[in-house]
């Protein structure tokens, strides 16, 4: 504990007074322990007291078992991996119910839209000719052009009846074959181009 001079009587050395036992101003005499002293733990354990009036909650005991512990069941494991990987379900794939009159509508519409395709498979196959393309690769054209735009009809007119736009196993499948037909058609009708009688 260090002391300043001002707590010795006047005209005495601090290591004379120590050594004398002289009393300082705080009231003890020198070379005593001071009145309050702060004791700081050497172990390196410092714990702060809980407030006066509030008890810590006591910890619940652990349950005793009779043998080893085991370790948990994987319950939980497998419940969390069936709610990220639900099972693939085949009725969401399925259109909701048709009524009659849809059906007699859409059929009613897809005759019409063929009918409409055929004559245009006919003014195709005649402009080929026209154009001096060898009758054979020039009907091949047309007839492609009526399997793409007969596929391409039937498949929007399904869709929009039974509401498959969102339904992307069936809607994805049924847009690249399409797409598909409307490259061969192309490749038809450029290759009849190319031909001469």
């Amino acid at each position: 504990m260090t002391t300043s001079p001002l707590d010795f009587p006047k005209g005495v050395h601090p290591d004379a007074a120590i050594a004398a036992g002289l009393p300082y101003e705080g009231g003890a005499t020198l070379g005593s322990p001071a009145p309050a002293r702060i004791e700081i733990a050497q172990s390196g354990e410092f714990k702060i007291p809980a407030p006066k009036g509030s008890q810590a909650p006591a910890a619940a005991p652990a349950p005793a078992t009779a043998g080893p512990t085991s370790p948990a069941p994987a319950a939980p494991v497998q419940a969390a991996a069936q709610a990220v990987q639900p099972p693939i379900r085949f009725d969401a794939i399925s259109a909701p119910p048709i009524s009659p009159v849809q059906m007699v509508s859409g059929g009613a519409a897809f005759l019409l839209l063929a009918v409409l395709f055929l004559m245009v498979k006919i003014s195709i196959t005649r402009s080929l000719q026209s154009r001096m393309a060898a009758p054979g690769p020039a009907s091949e054209a047309g007839w492609m052009f009526f399997v793409w735009a007969t596929f391409t009809a039937l498949c929007l007119i399904t869709a929009y009846i039974a509401n498959l736009w969102m339904r992307l196993p069936v809607s994805i499948p049924a847009a690249l074959l399409s797409l598909l037909l409307l490259v061969l058609f192309l490749r038809k009708r450029a290759g009849a181009l190319s031909t001469r009688r």
